[in-house]
């Protein structure tokens, strides 16, 4: 789908939930594996916990 996506010139924003579940020491590390993983920029990755809300806002903003 990330390739249809791409290919088509369509705008792509990848939301990764679980913030809250990754010590603070890696998530730099994960967040810099998921964008190598997926071949996009780290700007395009939203972390999200719906445990704490984290990054709420950041995505209702982008969507909108």
């Amino acid at each position: 789908m990330l390739n249809y996506l791409t290919f088509n010139n369509i705008p792509v924003t990848i939301v990764a939930a679980k913030y809250d579940k990754i010590k603070k020491s890696e998530r730099l590390k994960k967040l810099t594996d998921i964008a190598q993983t997926l071949k996009i920029g780290v700007e395009n990755i939203y972390l999200i916990s719906s445990e704490t809300a984290y990054g709420k806002e950041t995505i209702i903003e982008r969507i909108y």
